[in-house]
């Protein structure tokens, strides 16, 4: 014969599945924005590569302009520190930084 529970077992067990529920679904949600973050992170790098004709690890104003339109119209505000060119570290930062402010 099957035991029968208690209110407080049921109860408890019930909680602890719907925490083991709510764990799983925000672990599954944490790595779809990891997966995502990581596929950004790999476009950027892409298209900054693409933009950085000389090769030099850095995008020129120029460079920005005709190969990343949305950087060369950020330019002045990624370039902090007015070096003339703006490193994938710099990009990355700054849009970082604009994605908090949405």
């Amino acid at each position: 014969m099957k035991p029968k529970l208690s209110f407080p077992t049921s109860l408890a067990s019930a909680v602890v599945l719907l925490c083991a529920a709510g764990f799983t679904s925000t672990v599954s949600a944490q790595g779809a924005d990891s997966a995502r973050q990581e596929k950004m992170r790999a476009d950027l790098q892409k298209r900054f590569t693409a933009a950085d004709t000389n090769a030099d690890g850095r995008l020129s104003r120029d460079e920005a302009k005709r190969g990343m339109p949305r950087i060369y119209r950020n330019f002045d505000a990624i370039d902090a520190e007015k070096t003339g060119s703006v490193s994938l570290e710099q990009i990355a930062a700054f849009a970082e930084k604009q994605g908090g402010r949405r």
